[in-house]
């Protein structure tokens, strides 16, 4: 009658608890930080603006014929590309995808010496589209 009824778990089911209770608060910081990351719908709306902006640039330039300045335009546009995509394709993959698309067209008619300005416009004017929706 001295047996000490208490109830305890085995050590190995108390461990693999303790394991899945701190995967768990694991992996809930990690979204936490993940969502944290993630650039805004109102970031992507300011940085749609900006490649706007550039874009029109661009077309501005290659109308008024200065190829120069419409090419380092485009680059800047690029640069600024590389740094805020990854809201484009958190908010939609297919819309990232798209501009990405779009802007390859653009660098292919920018490439002649001398480039046929409608196709630029034209190439131009898509990624302008694609853009739209993200404003």
């Amino acid at each position: 009658m001295g047996h000490d009824r208490r109830y305890s778990l085995p050590r190995t089911s108390l461990a693999a608890l303790l394991l899945a209770t701190l995967g768990w608060v694991l992996i809930l910081m990690t979204m936490t930080i993940n969502a944290e990351a993630r650039p805004s719908q109102a970031q992507v709306a300011t940085d749609t603006a900006r490649l706007e902006g550039l874009r029109q640039q661009v077309e501005q330039a290659a109308v008024a014929g200065d190829w120069d300045q419409a090419r380092s335009t485009w680059r800047e546009f690029q640069l600024t590309w590389l740094d805020v995509e990854d809201g484009f394709r958190d908010v939609s993959i297919d819309g990232y995808t798209r501009i990405e698309t779009a802007m390859l067209f653009v660098s292919d008619a920018l490439k002649p010496d001398a480039p046929d300005l409608d196709v630029v416009r034209s190439t131009l004017g898509a990624v302008g589209a694609e853009l739209a929706p993200f404003l």
